[in-house]
């Protein structure tokens, strides 16, 4: 008997994607874009953050449709990145770092994990809901760190 065909290869393209976006934020100097909008963040502390994001990448592509909401976090957090950026880029009147990755790369890949876990039959609503609360989670938690950082002067 033959396995069943899935595309849960689309949640490797999500993390390939986002080592481009990790090149960019880095090549544009994300963190002079953050100091000029007024956070303390350096360059270890970013890439801190982005190794985070990467395991969490792996975790997600190796956990595939076994457990379909908790892959899934990871290109809603992309989604959710790619909506910061963007409004981050309408706020300052200017492309950030990290903004053309997320509109080119992290939203239609983004959305088509989603589509292919649709296809696949293992996304349900619930499914969905909780793998965006999960990726809201994961992307103000670095946030959530830095003001803890800064409000007990770590």
């Amino acid at each position: 008997m033959q396995p069943r065909e899935t595309h849960q290869y689309i949640l490797w393209v999500m993390l390939a994607a986002a080592g481009f976006h990790i090149a960019e934020e880095t090549l544009l100097d994300f963190v002079a874009f953050a100091a000029a909008a007024g956070y303390r963040c350096t360059w270890h502390e970013f890439d801190i953050i982005n190794l985070a994001y990467v395991v969490a990448g792996i975790a997600s592509a190796a956990i595939g449709w076994r457990a379909p909401a908790l892959s899934l976090s990871y290109p809603a957090l992309m989604l959710i990145n790619a909506v910061f950026h963007t409004a981050a880029s309408f706020v300052y009147a200017h492309p950030n770092p990290g903004v053309f990755t997320s509109i080119v790369l992290f939203v239609p890949v983004g959305i088509c994990c989603f589509i292919f876990a649709a296809r696949d039959g293992v996304l349900t609503r619930r499914r969905m809901l909780i793998a965006f609360l999960l990726g809201v989670v994961l992307q103000l938690y670095p946030l959530v760190l830095v003001l803890l950082r800064d409000r007990f002067r770590y």
